[in-house]
């Protein structure tokens, strides 16, 4: 699509036009100037010349008259009369001193011709005026010449522009659209001027190149294509891989975690069902039976909540305003009688600044509780933990849990929110209550990600989306 002003530059007169319009216009002003010149030198030498034909006369004249003896009044006359009336002259005068001159025709009417006589005198003839509109045929027919001859160059000079120029350019613009649509063997006849051969041969050289460059853009786009399915098979093939290998991870973690107590059961069950088992023997393994079952059952409570995980991503409908600072001052006082946590100290900065987030507020007191349990399983009971803000973008807020314990593997870090991932001994937890708190921040539209300290022990960043 054309810009406007691309669209009016495109409609406005063409090539061969504006060279035509330019030159009748310099015709028309220095054609007629031009003639008017001509005519007025045409004139002026022709008056030069009755001046020049009067004057030779005029010196016949004196020079016959001074070769006379006497009076000179009847060969003055004489002459004169085949004189004046020819040539232009309609009077001549014989000046003789203070005497009166002797005249005929019509002496001071015109222009005056005087020539000295040998003796004492002088001849003088008087040359008929040029009437008006005398050069009036002259300077029509030099006019006439002038304007066929200005018509007769713009003829030539339109013949040539289109001939020379004007076609070749049309030929160059239409392939140039035409390339320009697409049409990459559209090519010029080289013909016009040498500049015009030149460029038709530079556009022929170019629309060949672009032709060649085209085939080789299609077929690495066709070679691009053909990888690019290629790389999609092989990431289906991948992704179908890592879910099998995550599918063979959980199977295993529940084989392992179930499977347990699912043994002692059955051996709680084998000795309680022998005789010799007194009946305090059998309470006593009817409690270990049932918390090996309560066990399984929290196993089993926890993957529900995290296969819910992919299918909830996204905030839960049920979300509402909570109050951070509560759900933290909640916290605090279910970890104050807690056995992990009686000897480590627990720091709250900016307790009273803590802001309104959206969430659920059992579900977010969950999520603390289990850091700060695994902070100080992490010290083994002993240190500090620190609870701070740190500032983020206008719409979330991010808070952090450090502790001073050993830190977490680095191998752990890229795989640590995924279930049965731990750092405990086997045994003394599941590997599933980081992946249930990575599920309850994405639910609420946040996020959570853990890292090293650089002076030791870990962070857990907690980001929540403010209400």
């Amino acid at each position: 699509m054309r810009y406007p002003l691309e669209m009016r530059r495109a409609r406005a007169l063409g090539l061969r036009t504006q060279i035509v319009i330019t030159l009748v216009v310099a015709f028309s002003i220095s054609f007629p100037l031009l003639g008017v010149a001509a005519v007025r030198l045409t004139e002026r030498a022709r008056e030069t010349d009755r001046i020049a034909s009067a004057h030779s006369t005029a010196r016949l004249l004196a020079a016959s008259l001074s070769e006379r003896r006497g009076s000179l009044r009847e060969p003055f006359y004489r002459y004169a009369r085949s004189i004046v009336g020819s040539g232009g002259v309609i009077g001549a005068e014989l000046i003789r001193g203070d005497l009166l001159p002797y005249q005929i025709g019509q002496p001071g009417t015109g222009v005056s011709v005087e020539v000295p006589l040998a003796t004492e005198g002088a001849v003088r003839l008087w040359i008929r005026p040029r009437p008006p509109g005398s050069s009036a045929p002259l300077t029509n027919m030099l006019l006439l010449y002038v304007a066929l001859t200005a018509g007769s160059v713009v003829v030539l000079a339109f013949f040539f522009i289109t001939f020379l120029i004007v076609r070749p350019l049309d030929s160059l613009t239409r392939a140039s659209e035409r390339i320009a649509d697409g049409k990459l063997e559209a090519r010029v006849p080289i013909k016009g001027g040498a500049e015009l051969a030149r460029l038709a041969v530079s556009f022929n050289r170019m629309a060949a190149q672009l032709e060649v460059d085209r085939d080789d853009l299609e077929s690495q786009l066709a070679k691009l294509q053909e990888t690019a399915r290629e790389l999609e098979t092989a990431q289906k093939q991948v992704i179908r891989s890592a879910k099998l290998e995550s599918v063979g991870r959980l199977s295993a973690g529940i084989a392992h975690e179930i499977g347990n107590p699912l043994s002692a059961i059955l051996g709680l069950i084998e000795i309680a069902q022998s005789d010799e088992t007194t009946t305090e023997d059998r309470n006593e393994f009817l409690h270990r039976i049932q918390m090996e079952t309560e066990r399984i059952h929290r196993i089993i409570a926890e993957l529900l909540t995290f296969s819910r995980r992919d299918a909830e991503l996204a905030p839960a409908p049920t979300l509402s305003p909570i109050d951070l600072k509560q759900v933290i001052d909640e916290v605090l006082i279910l970890v104050s009688a807690h056995k992990q946590l009686r000897d480590v100290s627990i720091q709250v900065s900016e307790r009273e600044t803590l802001p309104h987030v959206n969430g659920n507020f059992d579900q977010f007191k969950q999520v603390i509780l289990n850091l700060l349990l695994n902070a100080g399983d992490a010290m083994q009971g002993e240190g500090s933990i620190e609870i701070r803000s740190e500032p983020t973008e206008e719409e979330f807020f991010e808070l952090h849990i450090e502790d001073q314990g050993t830190g977490i593997d680095e191998e752990l870090l890229s795989t640590l929110f995924e279930p049965f991932v731990t750092t405990k001994a086997p045994g003394e937890g599941t590997g599933l209550g980081l992946s249930v708190c990575h599920t309850i921040m994405h639910r609420a539209g946040g996020s959570i990600e853990a890292r090293n300290r650089p002076e030791g022990g870990a962070i857990f960043a907690l980001r929540f989306r403010l209400s």
